[in-house]
């Protein structure tokens, strides 16, 4: 299959919008929904605040986040279903190492710990550290968006095989 310039140029449109929703936009799709939910939670305990209520369902593991990137990227890979489904991790990955080598500890802490801490332990809270939210959610979003697109193509293969054998005579 050959591809002309333009259809080369809507294929690098549709990865960077597929990165784009696979990282940033699972990310904030998941804020907003904790915004939804919030109310629901406050409901049933009325001593909870948002921030604790933040707490528990992001920082530092994400869990909220990573499953929205696993229900975009299952949802996502028959709207987009680019050849790159399987690689969008590798932009917000490149963005997170870039940030993990040029951050700067303090002269007396480790060089290794520090980072590791900083990036993906539980030493950066926001809204005092903006580096977890904006370089590694992105990075676990666009890793979930890859499972759930890998999810979704063996499901749909499977789907393909069974409707194409022929059934067997009884």
């Amino acid at each position: 299959m050959k591809l002309g310039p333009r259809s080369g140029f809507r294929e690098a449109v549709k990865l960077g919008l597929e990165v784009f929703v696979a990282s940033y936009g699972s990310t904030a799709g998941a804020a907003a929904s904790m915004f939804l939910l919030y109310p629901l939670a406050k409901a049933l305990n009325a001593n909870l605040s948002f921030h604790q209520f933040n707490r528990i369902f992001s920082v530092p593991y994400f869990p909220v986040q990573i499953a929205f990137g696993l229900a975009v990227g299952y949802l996502g890979r028959k709207r987009f279903g680019t050849r790159f489904s399987f690689w969008v991790w590798t932009v917000p990955l490149l963005i997170f190492i870039w940030h993990f080598f040029a951050f700067e500890p303090s002269v007396l802490e480790g060089f290794w710990r520090v980072r590791l801490d900083h990036f993906v332990g539980s030493a950066c809270r926001p809204p005092a550290c903006f580096d977890q939210t904006s370089y590694t959610s992105p990075l676990y979003t666009s890793i979930a968006y890859t499972l759930g697109a890998s999810v979704r193509k063996r499901v749909s293969a499977e789907k393909l095989g069974r409707s194409e054998r022929p059934e067997a005579e009884v």
